[in-house]
């Protein structure tokens, strides 16, 4: 790498649902995690379930339309969009001057998808994902959900897939401007 200029690159194993890890990882190779571009590629819907502690089902209106669930045990959508927050929340303190950058997939109300089967992959996407435990949410209750986080996306650097009524995939690149920066 050296003889093409390259920079040294390090590859450390991590866990989305753990960004302070990473954080400490990545201090101990000498590197902030605040200077640096967060990317993520469809990897929010993926992530390991963690059943929100202390959160009472129903204390939130679940907005999403979906059906989740978490090794064959059904997730309702309001336990689901919390679990999403505090996901995003524990992301927020670290993202740092640079901003994060999330490519996602998301699904569409059923009653949409039904009415524009051949203009859609909507139920394809439902039906992988969900037999696999991983959780899409429609595009605005998961932006709904950064906002709660403190994650603020902006406007300038969004992209949707198609480009029409009917996105499955968005690109949003989020600051977290009111959040402090954690002790490491």
């Amino acid at each position: 790498m050296r003889n093409a200029a390259i920079p040294i690159a390090h590859v450390i194993p991590g866990n989305i649902n753990r960004p302070a890890q990473l954080a400490s990882d990545l201090e101990y190779l000498g590197l902030d995690i605040h200077d640096l571009l967060h990317v993520r590629s469809f990897l929010d819907h993926n992530r390991p379930y963690m059943t929100p502690a202390n959160y009472v089902r129903g204390s939130r209106e679940g907005k999403s339309t979906g059906a989740f669930a978490y090794l064959g045990e059904e997730i309702p959508a309001d336990e689901l969009e919390e679990n999403l927050v505090r996901h995003l929340r524990r992301w927020a303190p670290y993202v740092g001057r640079f901003g994060l950058l999330v490519l996602e997939l998301h699904t569409l109300p059923p009653e949409l998808t039904a009415a524009n089967l051949d203009r859609t992959p909507a139920v394809a996407y439902d039906g992988t994902h969900g037999f696999s435990d991983q959780y899409l949410v429609e595009l605005p209750v998961f932006l709904d959900c950064a906002r709660e986080a403190g994650l603020e996306a902006d406007p300038r650097y969004q992209s949707k897939f198609p480009p029409s009524d009917l996105p499955t995939v968005r690109i949003n690149f989020f600051t977290a401007p009111a959040v402090s920066r954690p002790a490491l």
